[in-house]
């Protein structure tokens, strides 16, 4: 294999011992360390909660509507307000992927 200046050379010898006869890297790059940042870190653990209570009230709510004996109308859709509250959730759990 051809030295690579990116790749310091004791590296590089560890490499070559690990690669089989005719195998060579294709692919070289550095993980992208934004994605394990306090920042996402922080907004994953207050994800945890926020999505449980989202889960929570809209499970309540649709336990109330199935409940309730008023018959068919708008009240039936009151837990499809928790839906985006559980979609922001998610999104919150999903920073730091």
């Amino acid at each position: 294999m051809l030295p690579n200046p990116i790749i310091p050379l004791h590296l590089q010898d560890i490499i070559n011992r690990e690669l089989e006869p005719g195998e060579r890297i294709e692919w070289l790059d550095m993980p992208k360390p934004r994605f394990f940042t306090p920042a996402s870190t922080g907004a994953f653990l207050f994800g945890i909660p926020w999505t449980a209570f989202a889960l929570f009230w809209t499970a309540g709510a649709a336990w109330g509507v199935s409940e309730s004996d008023t018959g068919p109308g708008l009240f039936n859709f009151f837990p499809l307000f928790g839906v985006p509250f559980i979609l922001v959730g998610i999104g919150m759990l999903s920073t730091p992927i």
